[in-house]
């Protein structure tokens, strides 16, 4: 039951240009690439190759597309398995909450009223590395709480070694001390993602097509430090 929630959950998401309607994020994700060191990967690599790399930070500034990707990391774990259960949890759940513990978070995240996982059930999981926790959003989390939170996710990493944890948060210093901690930054958009994803947008036809026409001609080149950047792009056509 938790399972078919999380999954139902991540395949919507809203934008500004419509926030009423939810979007099937399958038929609205635009591929990104993805930069660690001088090295560029596609977002399917990463996606593919996590149980190898085993533990990643995915990080970008905001309006770059982590939540989109963490989404799509989701579903994709879902529609290809193998043998990993994803676990995806909003880090700006834990705003708030009087005790910060963020095993009994995860656990209480991943348990619904038609069933229940035991703190047992869930440790066996964790050492047998039957889990993917995708963890969005260290950025907003309050900063009171970052620092606690971080110990816990390096106790998680030393005491589950198996389990592959990936998280999401715009560039911080303190994951340069993560030592065991594959660090991607999400690269700004291409002009044949940002047209693909003016392509994807739902909004009138012929306003889209005529910002199309100008990013194609002119447009990217000329506001590429808007145009490269999915909210950006989309505030653009908005106010178009």
């Amino acid at each position: 039951d938790y399972l078919s929630t999380s999954q139902n959950k991540c395949r919507v998401f809203k934008t500004i240009l419509n926030p009423a309607e939810p979007l099937n994020v399958l038929d609205h994700y635009v591929h990104v690439t993805l930069k660690i060191g001088n090295k560029s990967i596609g977002d399917d690599d990463l996606v593919g190759g996590l149980p190898k790399i085993n533990c990643a930070v995915v990080t970008g500034l905001a309006g770059s597309g982590k939540s989109m990707f963490m989404r799509y990391l989701t579903l994709w774990h879902f529609d290809h398995g193998q043998g990993i259960i994803p676990l995806f949890v909003e880090l700006r759940r834990l705003n708030g909450l009087s005790k910060i513990d963020l095993l009994t978070f995860v656990r209480s995240e991943c348990t619904s009223r038609m069933s229940v996982l035991t703190e047992h059930q869930f440790h066996l999981g964790l050492q047998a590395g039957v889990f993917l926790l995708i963890l969005d959003g260290f950025d907003e989390m309050n900063h009171d709480i970052r620092d606690q939170i971080q110990k816990n996710i390096l106790s998680l990493r030393k005491d589950f070694p198996a389990t592959n944890i990936i998280i999401s948060s715009r560039p911080d210093d303190r994951f340069v001390s993560w030592s065991e901690f594959h660090v991607y930054r999400v690269n700004e958009l291409t002009k044949v993602q940002t047209l693909k994803l003016i392509d994807t947008l739902p909004y009138d036809i012929s306003v889209k097509r005529r910002f199309w026409r100008e990013v194609s001609d002119r447009l990217y080149e000329s506001h590429k430090s808007f145009m490269a950047s999915p909210l950006l792009a989309t505030i653009m056509l908005l106010t178009f």
